[in-house]
């Protein structure tokens, strides 16, 4: 962290490789839910760095005025507390539910199953995909072998077993990226090639228009991007209207471009979501009831396990961390043993019965 700027590094990219950001207003978020044995469910957010990155990284995670927010300064960094009580993990999901375009989905489940001596704990945490646009299969450039090495080599921090294998992961970041600019791309050009539709202007044909969408996309798509390093990065998409004007050398795509002008900004919305997400390092936390039995966590400390990292796969796909727990019945095991109690003095008591009966014949 310098100068309140961090540069993360997201091998994406196919997803493999660095795909260097640099932001201002960079924080560490971390999330921490305890899981408590009545199902009840406490969760808190930190956020700690840069206090101007904090308002769109509360947008985020979705932090509105139902949490309690606490602030304070600890060795020149800002940190913001919120906390939210939840009876049932039902509610938790309702409050972390997103906002397309806006917030995070995160999707909280919690299951019970009791066996007398043990209650067993399972909760999972599912952050989505971050694309809410899907108009080209991400399999059409980046294969399911692909992504699995990426998950592995990437997120589970496993050695390439051969350079062949790095380098090959390194190709399809390529492929990621050109993926990522043409969905944007089809997007846009879906809603625009509709407001040419709509304007029916004679000198905007809508065939003249279909028949130079290659070219389109070969002279602006990288500005789709949502990696591009250009300072033409089409944040606010409505300014893509003038580009396909210029392009087509025909004013008249502007004024369809605008007629869509609702459209375009909803879209435009979607896109600045998934790019503001990258500046942000996420770690999430889950305290459970007891002794942790199972996980997918790459760090167990106690009942307390332990996701970061993360951040790369919700580029490509859901993100499911869970955690499983197991906690002793006490009282059941009382009961049981009370009974064992009762039963052996029981038997005691019928054995001294026919004892005396024996003698007394």
């Amino acid at each position: 962290m310098k100068g309140g700027m961090r540069v993360r590094s997201f091998s994406i990219a196919a997803v493999a490789g660095c795909i260097i950001i640099t932001t201002p207003g960079c924080l560490e978020i971390e999330t921490t839910t305890q899981v408590r044995r009545d199902e009840s469910l406490h969760r808190t957010v930190v956020f700690s760095g840069d206090s101007t990155g904090v308002p769109g990284a509360r947008i985020i995670l979705g932090i509105d005025s139902s949490w309690i927010l606490e602030t304070r300064q600890e060795d020149k960094k800002y940190i913001l507390t919120a906390r939210h009580e939840f009876e049932t993990v039902e509610d938790m999901a309702r409050a972390l539910r997103g906002i397309p375009g806006r917030s995070v989905t995160i999707t909280p489940r919690l299951e019970t199953r009791f066996n007398w001596f043990f209650t067993t704990f399972r909760y999972n945490e599912t952050w989505s995909r971050l694309h809410n646009v899907n108009e080209v299969p991400l399999s059409d450039y980046v294969s399911p072998a692909e992504l699995d090495m990426f998950m592995r080599h990437e997120l589970g921090k496993e050695k390439f077993p051969t350079k062949g294998d790095s380098l090959a992961l390194s190709d399809a970041e390529d492929r990621y990226n050109e993926w990522d600019s043409r969905n944007w791309f089809e997007a846009y050009y879906k809603i625009f090639l509709e407001g040419v539709r709509e304007l029916g202007d004679s000198a905007l044909p809508v065939d003249s228009v279909v028949s130079r969408k290659e070219d389109l996309f070969r002279t602006v798509g990288a500005q789709f991007s949502t990696f591009s390093d250009t300072k033409k990065r089409a944040r606010d998409l409505n300014l893509m209207g003038a580009e396909f004007a210029r392009v087509l050398q025909n004013p008249a795509a502007l004024r369809a471009a605008e007629g869509k002008s609702d459209a375009i900004t909803l879209l435009a919305n979607q896109r600045a979501f998934v790019e503001n997400f990258a500046p942000f390092g996420y770690k999430v936390r889950t305290e459970m009831p007891r002794l942790i039995t199972n996980t997918n966590a790459p760090a167990i400390n106690g009942n307390t396990v332990t996701w970061e990292g993360f951040e790369g796969a919700l580029y490509i796909t859901d993100y499911d961390m869970w955690v499983e727990s197991r906690a002793v019945n006490w009282w059941a095991v009382g009961i049981s043993a009370l009974l064992l109690l009762v039963v052996a003095a029981l038997s005691i008591a019928g054995v001294m019965r026919r004892r005396k009966s024996a003698v007394a014949a």
